[in-house]
């Protein structure tokens, strides 16, 4: 592979001749190239496509650009003839000729009244028989004028009363527009002042044997309440109750109380009305209370677990309402499949119609309320509670 050099000659370098040697294998393995100076030949029609591209592209900008041209001169044309067309809307503005005013009619002069003529009646004088009393004195001309002016439109008689004119002004008519007509008498019921009868203070005959209205008493139900009908339901007292002055004990702990509640609460109510009746003391003494209860804090009505009945009032409807979903499901996926579906539409309005049905029967069902034994409920004391005819105090000296 090395030629043989002469000793007199250069040194070989090493890494010249390897590239040398490679070189000689690359171009007797694939050849060398032939190509000379020609230039790469390009495919077929790509020269023209490029042409058409460019051609493209310069017309859909001019088209654009016409385009954008002629929306603008649109646009010009359209606010000149939006100015022509306001300013020849505009109506020339002519004066109206100013007339003279009427010169103002001179007012009627009132005329004096004329008095009334009064006529006096002729007496005739028997021979023989006594003399007839004198008639009543002749008015003057002032007097008569007097009483016509108080005798107004006010009166609907000349002899009817100053007062009931005046009530009757106070009525006012309803339809004619006069005060003398009878109406309702809203106007005289307005005017009316408002009267409050006085209050006097009074004593307590024995704060020490009464129970004054406002007092609360403790209580624990020992029946349970359900509301779906009207019943009766008692209680027992945790405490003792005090007399008004604190130092008498009235009704003693564990006192049953007994009394009723009402049934059949309506949509949106939570809490029922109990009345307690009576009360009776483990020492046999009993007393009408008549008292409403109230909750553990005084608040109105007894409240508890409230039972709206959801399912029992819409569970048929919206049972019935799948039913009917599930035959229209069935009725479309049929009709889509092929024409010799059966139909279902009489069975989707029947289905509709059941639904209706059933919603309206069970929609009404009213609430529950639920009270069980055990709780907590109050009795607010609607009036004074005197004990005096089972009790009395006794005086006790402790001796020393």
């Amino acid at each position: 592979m090395f030629g043989r050099k002469n000793k007199s000659s250069d040194m070989i370098d090493a890494g010249e001749e390897l590239d040398r040697l490679e070189q000689d294998r690359v171009e007797g393995d694939y050849g060398a190239s032939e190509l000379g100076s020609e230039r790469r030949q390009s495919a077929p029609g790509a020269r023209m496509f490029l042409i058409v591209v460019l051609v493209a592209i310069l017309a859909v900008g001019a088209a654009f650009t016409y385009k954008a041209m002629s929306n603008l001169s649109a646009s010009d044309e359209d606010e000149t003839k939006k100015q022509d067309t306001v300013s020849k809307v505009i109506p020339t503005i002519t004066p109206r000729p100013i007339r003279p005013e009427p010169a103002p009619t001179p007012a009627p002069v009132a005329q004096p009244i004329q008095p009334v003529p009064s006529v006096q009646p002729t007496q005739q004088t028997v021979y023989g028989s006594p003399a007839a009393p004198a008639g009543p004195r002749q008015k003057t001309q002032a007097e008569l004028i007097r009483e016509r002016m108080l005798q107004s439109g006010l009166q609907e008689g000349s002899g009817a009363d100053l007062g009931a004119a005046e009530a009757r002004a106070m009525g006012g008519g309803q339809g004619g527009g006069s005060l003398t007509g009878g109406g309702s008498g809203e106007l005289a019921e307005k005017l009316q002042p408002m009267r409050l009868a006085g209050s006097k203070a009074g004593q307590l005959p024995n704060r020490d044997l009464l129970l004054t209205q406002g007092a609360m008493i403790d209580c624990v139900l020992e029946t349970k309440m359900v509301t779906t009908q009207p019943g009766m339901t008692k209680c027992r007292l945790t405490r003792d109750i005090y007399s008004a002055s604190g130092r008498v004990v009235l009704l003693d702990r564990g006192t049953i109380v007994t009394g009723f509640y009402q049934g059949g609460i309506t949509q949106g109510q939570a809490r029922i009305f109990v009345q307690w009746s009576r009360a009776e003391t483990p020492k046999g003494v009993i007393v009408d209370l008549a008292s409403p209860g109230t909750g553990p804090l005084g608040e109105a009505g007894v409240g508890g677990w409230i039972d709206t009945h959801f399912w029992q009032r819409f569970g048929g409807a919206v049972f019935i309402s799948m039913i009917g979903d599930l035959g229209q499901w069935a009725s479309q996926a049929g009709r889509s499949s092929g024409d010799n579906s059966v139909q279902f539409s009489n069975t989707a309005q029947g289905t509709e119609q059941a639904a209706a049905e059933a919603l309206r029967n069970s929609v009404n069902i009213p609430p529950t309320l639920y009270k069980n034994q055990g709780e907590r409920v109050s009795i607010f004391v609607a009036r004074d509670l005197d004990f005096s005819d089972v009790y009395s105090l006794r005086a006790n000296y402790i001796s020393k």
